[in-house]
């Protein structure tokens, strides 16, 4: 017996009060899925944004850490200078 036999046979054994809860009920299930995929598909984009967001975060603490390692070491280059200038001029007089 092929599904479609099957579901006419279920079908004609309801009266037509059930028949018409039966349909009702499948329309809210249909409803139902619609509205989950539509939740998965947002979900799914709320992902990819979160994604995007931690990566930017990633550029930018990477761009940080990079800036603040120059600036040690340009903050050491002109420290030791200025010890070198200062012991010039302390033996020079």
């Amino acid at each position: 017996m092929d599904e479609r036999a099957a579901v006419s046979t279920f079908c004609n054994l309801l009266s037509s009060a059930e028949r018409a809860e039966m349909f009702e009920l499948l329309a809210e299930y249909s409803t139902r899925v619609e509205k989950l995929a539509h939740l998965i598909t947002r979900a799914e984009e709320y992902k990819l944004v979160l994604e995007l967001s931690k990566r930017n975060l990633e550029d930018a603490h990477q761009k940080l850490l990079y800036s603040a390692g120059r600036s040690i070491a340009l903050g050491v280059c002109l420290g030791v200078l200025c010890a070198v200038i200062g012991e010039c001029l302390t033996v020079a007089y």
